[in-house]
This record gives structure tokens, C-alpha cells and sequence, in this order.
């Protein structure tokens, strides 16, 4: 199984893809109607490990936690180095494990489309990059356009609807 450490190495840039829920988009000229975004981003994530006796995928994804501490910084005032002591925030990746069941989640291919079971469980693999979808929605074809052909989407299965 490859380490915490390779998979953080590998999704630093991911963590600015980050989720954004239903926020309404800045109007932009340069942006035409059909391709504004319809859903947030996908998120990166390292399947860790795949059990097909209990019918479970775990999946490492890179969240941006806050850390505070203080810090000696040196600054002139009045001609002279002072030193003050400072807080500073800075965002430290974090790496986070979610275990899903195989019943809950949909495999989708590049294009969108859902994958027959069989197939989609037998590419979904220990050690494979993926995306997850935010939601169960579908993901936004802005996004689905950037992505290699080979790529896999997990997406959760839509709420069942009330009788």
C-alpha cells in the first residue's frame, strides 16, 4: 500500500479544487452561460483499499485544516529591530480517510456515465487515483471536459425518492 506522505505529495494543488456548495457564480464576460459550472468540483482521492468480502472502498482525500500558533517575527519601529511576538494561521493538508459501502456509491467514467457494476468494481482498485463527486448530483461538464479518458468518478447513489 503507498504512504500518507506519497499521496499528499502527489494532491498539493488538488486542495484548491475544494468544495463549494449551491453558491451563485460571479457574472464574468469572458465566461459564456453553457460553461459555468452546474455542480462544485470534484475532489481527488487515493483508493487505500478495496474489500470485496465486505463490500467496502476507502478512499483518502486532502482537506486544508486551519493552525494557529505564534511565531517571533523582527520588524523596525522607530529605526530599531523590535521583536513581537505574532500569531500566524496557516492551512496544513490533512489527509482523510472515508470508508464507503459499494452499494452506496455509483462509478462513473470520464463522459459521466455510469458504469455496469461488474466492470466499474473490477477498475476500481488499491492504489488508483479517482475523483469523488461532491454530492450525488451530476458532476458539472466543465469539469468532465479537463479529465483523461481513463478517469473514474465515485459519486454517491441519489436520495431514494419518497413514496
Amino acid at each position: 500500500m503507498l504512504g500518507v506522505d506519497w499521496f499528499a505529495a502527489c494532491l498539493t494543488a488538488a486542495v484548491a479544487l475544494g468544495g463549494g456548495g449551491d453558491q451563485e457564480l460571479p457574472k464574468n464576460k469572458l465566461v459564456s452561460k453553457g460553461e459555468r459550472p452546474t455542480s462544485p468540483p470534484p475532489v481527488f482521492g487515493f483508493v487505500s483499499d478495496v474489500d470485496g468480502q465486505a463490500g467496502t472502498v476507502k478512499i483518502l482525500t486532502l482537506t486544508a485544516v486551519p493552525r494557529s500558533f505564534e511565531k517571533t517575527v523582527t520588524i523596525k519601529q522607530g529605526g530599531l529591530d523590535v521583536r513581537k511576538q505574532v500569531v500566524v494561521t496557516e492551512a496544513v493538508l490533512t489527509p482523510v480517510a472515508s470508508t464507503f459501502t459499494v452499494d452506496a456509491l455509483r462509478v462513473l467514467d470520464a463522459e459521466g456515465r455510469e458504469l455496469p457494476n461488474g466492470e466499474a468494481w473490477q477498475r476500481v482498485t488499491a492504489g488508483r487515483m479517482v475523483l469523488m463527486a461532491s454530492d450525488h448530483r451530476p458532476v458539472a461538464p466543465v469539469y468532465l471536459k479537463l479529465l483523461a479518458k481513463d478517469a473514474l468518478i465515485l459519486a454517491r447513489k441519489p436520495p431514494p425518492v419518497p413514496k
